[in-house]
């Protein structure tokens, strides 16, 4: 009888050590911006993850837009726009979308083109099980998941590494991201074995040559702008500074 107690104490105790992990994830994601990065990409009733990499410009799976230049539905939250299928690479799996436009607090991830084993990814998207949770699409895309793991191998000749992160179909296209938010790679596709499934990512490096990257920290849109204004109104302020000197020489 004491063994049983003893058993169901370390249990009980174990769910809230994940809860309170799941947690900090959930707020680590929010408040560096992550969640405003990702965005439902669906068509003919099928979807997808994608992902900001520019202005009104998304990263997604080719096989989550069918291989296909067509036109799709981009959701986050309330926000909903139509996008067209510019560029399709068949053979890394990766597909890039125009959008008609983007929300203002838009993130726009930059990439890392360095990954090394073990190091820790987080993996953001929409899984197919929780839309059996969520009422619909638009509750499901203001809440994407985030889920901790690490890169357990690599072929840099193919162009792809395997994590360690549970994903479903949902999260196809979705960005895998390091600590730093930099974007290594984005989920494609998943080999079923004996004993366990094996997931896969395509890597960032292979985004070369069908679309253009930042490298470096990520911003959201609007802090882009905000970072613009300032850099603009500390030129006018040196140019009017430069003017008025210039003038008192003159004199």
């Amino acid at each position: 009888m004491l063994k049983y107690v003893v058993i169901c104490i370390i249990l009980c105790s174990l769910f809230p050590v994940a809860a309170s992990e799941q947690e900090q994830l959930i707020k680590m994601m929010v408040d560096k911006g992550w969640d405003k990065g990702v965005a439902i990409v669906t068509a003919d009733g099928y979807y997808g993850t994608g992902w900001w990499i520019d202005r009104n410009t998304m990263v997604t799976a080719a096989h989550v837009v069918e291989y296909k230049y067509k036109t799709v539905r981009v959701i986050h939250g309330y926000f909903e726009t139509t996008g067209r299928v510019v560029s399709i690479d068949q053979k890394r799996d990766i597909a890039i979308i125009k959008t008609q436009s983007m929300p203002k607090d838009a993130y726009i991830f930059v990439i890392d083109k360095r990954v090394e084993k073990t190091e820790t990814v987080y993996a953001i998207g929409y899984p197919y099980e929780l839309m059996q949770l969520e009422r619909d699409v638009y509750s499901l895309s203001a809440n994407p998941r985030i889920a901790k793991g690490t890169i357990s191998w690599i072929s840099p000749d193919i162009g792809i590494a395997e994590i360690t992160v549970s994903v479903d179909a949902g999260n196809s296209g979705g960005p895998v991201v390091n600590e730093n938010g930099e974007v290594v790679g984005l989920v494609t596709f998943a080999l079923k074995g004996r004993a366990a499934t094996l997931y896969f990512i395509t890597l960032s490096k292979e985004l070369e040559g069908n679309v253009n990257y930042r490298v470096g920290l990520g911003l959201s849109h609007e802090q882009r702008e905000m970072l613009k204004s300032i850099a603009l109104g500390i030129f006018i302020s040196v140019f009017t500074t430069f003017l008025v000197l210039y003038g008192f020489r003159k004199r």
